[in-house]
């Protein structure tokens, strides 16, 4: 039971709400507070290490602007000569991939080439295939397909790749 008027009682609840408006606002203006000392501290830091990254910036700039370009002089021109090198290059020369495809696509699977060697003498391009055979047949027939080749001028065999009938290591010479 409650003695108090009703006056009374109605003030004190008012004065208990805003008591606990009070509570809640101190408690969110601490955490703020709070909140504002801790990101504080890795504010400055980073203001500190910003000011650090432009002073290194400024100094390598200068730098490079006035020690390099010394160096760089030589470089361009070295580049430049090998620039030059490849412009000289015939547009029509066919490149070694494409004639590497094409041997590996003539060959069967009774042809094992171990090695593709590509020679340049004077105005000719030479290519040696070195491999071996299952049989004579199958080695003659690859011949007879590189030579059905238009790409190929001259395809040649030793007679001595021709001796064995089985295994027969070969070394054929072909043209550009």
């Amino acid at each position: 039971m409650n003695f108090l008027p009703d006056e009374n009682k109605i003030f004190l609840k008012k004065e208990y709400i805003r008591r606990l408006f009070a509570l809640f606002g101190f408690g969110f203006f601490i955490i703020v507070l709070i909140g504002i000392v801790l990101l504080l501290f890795p504010f400055l830091s980073l203001k500190v290490q910003q000011k650090i990254f432009e002073s290194q910036l400024l100094v390598s700039e200068k730098r490079l602007s006035s020690n390099n370009i010394n160096d760089i002089l030589p470089v361009t021109e070295d580049l430049n000569k090998k620039i030059l090198i490849f412009e000289e290059i015939p547009k029509d020369s066919i490149e070694k991939s494409s004639i590497v495809r094409n041997i590996i696509n003539r060959k069967t699977s009774a042809i094992k080439i171990s090695s593709i060697f590509f020679d340049k003498e004077k105005d000719k391009e030479k290519i040696t295939i070195r491999g071996v055979a299952e049989r004579r047949d199958d080695m003659l027939y690859f011949i007879d397909s590189l030579k059905a080749e238009k790409l190929f001028k001259k395809v040649e065999l030793p007679v001595s790749s021709l001796l064995k009938d089985k295994d027969v290591d070969f070394a054929i010479s072909v043209e550009l």
